[in-house]
């Protein structure tokens, strides 16, 4: 199995399904959308800038349609005020919805607002233009219904990790594979990718389990090959034998039975015989 990958990497894998991509705006705004252009900004870490980097990012985004714009070549007919603005009064740009993701483990706790980062007294918000943000906490925010399963899903996984509760519910292995990624859960990753020769889809009481159980046999694995150091060199060839080994018992078997060893190689022999 290769590297974990990085979650906005995978994200980006996952959002290619257009169907997807769709359900998210439309779960977020309540409506289907059309003729717009749809932003999708992924967050796994909370910025304190946000609203002000989504305003600055849709307004380079208008300004790029107006820049961009085909107008008609014909301007004999234009007024003085559309030739100052290089464009026909008529002219209309596509309107921008941004989405911002938010996939951490903390709850949001930044502004979801222009207002709230400002320090503005209260008589003063009627007049200062604000600039709302469109969040979606995923794990967090149990506000919205998604219809896609994938999606419906992956939210479920990621409220159940970060809340720390229970579930015996069956998910795709592909989407607890992705929640690993996205919090930042290893062991996960691997459980749930290891599950995939034999099930699409496994109770996630039983992948969190053998997470478990993979991480304890883990720091066994580390704690023996401490203590075989001190009977000889152990190489890195041998460390990623043992660390590879998952069953407690032997890891246990073989933790005891340490002090017997004269050398590696009666460990490497023992191992063999395992």
């Amino acid at each position: 199995m290769g590297k974990m990958p990085k979650p906005n990497e995978a994200l980006k894998d996952f959002f290619k399904d257009n169907e997807i991509y769709a359900d998210i705006f439309n779960a977020a705004l309540k409506s289907g959308v059309c003729f717009v252009i749809l932003c999708l900004e992924e967050q796994d870490k909370i910025n304190y800038t946000q609203p002000l980097r989504s305003m600055i990012y849709d307004s380079l985004g208008y300004l790029e349609q107006v820049k961009s714009a085909v107008v008609p070549e014909e301007k004999t007919k234009w007024t003085a005020d559309e030739y100052l603005s290089k464009l026909p009064k008529d002219y209309r740009v596509m309107p921008i919805i941004s989405l911002v993701l938010y996939t951490g483990e903390s709850p949001w706790d930044g502004p979801k607002c222009l207002h709230d980062m400002l320090n503005i007294d209260e008589s003063l918000k009627k007049i200062v233009p604000d600039y709302s943000m469109y969040l979606i906490a995923l794990g967090h925010d149990k506000r919205y219904n998604f219809k896609n399963r994938k999606l419906r899903e992956l939210s479920e996984i990621l409220s159940v990790l970060y809340s720390g509760t229970e579930s015996d519910k069956e998910f795709g292995r592909d989407m607890l594979s992705l929640a690993g990624i996205l919090a930042n859960d290893s062991k996960l990753y691997t459980a749930a990718n290891e599950a995939a020769d034999k099930e699409r889809t496994v109770k996630m009481c039983r992948i969190l389990d053998e997470r478990d159980r993979k991480s304890e046999a883990k720091g066994v694995a580390m704690m023996l090959i401490r203590r075989l150091n001190k009977v000889g060199e152990v190489d890195a060839a041998l460390q990623e034998k043992i660390m590879d080994v998952s069953d407690m018992d032997v890891l246990i078997k073989w933790f005891d039975d340490v002090d017997k060893y004269t050398s590696i190689r009666d460990f490497v022999q023992d191992m063999e015989n395992a």
